[in-house]
């Protein structure tokens, strides 16, 4: 994992309660003036299986898996 893939996943969870973030807030949040750089990460993490998203459609729909929460914890 690349540094600032960890820097959005600790972000990710930052930004989860009580509703999960959007690209942009996530990006605002890291100081990433592209979304399609966030979204690049993201995707990188749901690779892994460290972040999972919602339905289609749903804006909000990000969040981390327990896989996730164990890398941040420093389980795995």
């Amino acid at each position: 994992m690349t540094k600032r893939q960890r820097e959005v996943l600790e972000a990710i969870h930052r930004l989860t309660e009580p509703r999960g973030p959007t690209v942009r807030e996530l990006g605002d949040a890291l100081g990433m003036l592209s979304s399609s750089t966030v979204q690049l990460h993201i995707e990188r993490l749901e690779e892994r299986g460290l972040v999972r998203r919602g339905k289609p459609g749903e804006s909000r729909g990000l969040g981390l898996t327990e896989k996730g929460r164990e890398v941040l914890r420093g389980e795995s």
